[in-house]
């Protein structure tokens, strides 16, 4: 998925499903 631009809650939300894909980046 595309990461959005620096917004707390999109960004947590990325961060969460970069977690869960076990992917980086």
């Amino acid at each position: 998925f595309a990461k959005p631009a620096s917004d707390g809650t999109s960004e947590a939300n990325g961060q969460v499903k970069t977690e869960m894909l076990g992917s980086v980046g």
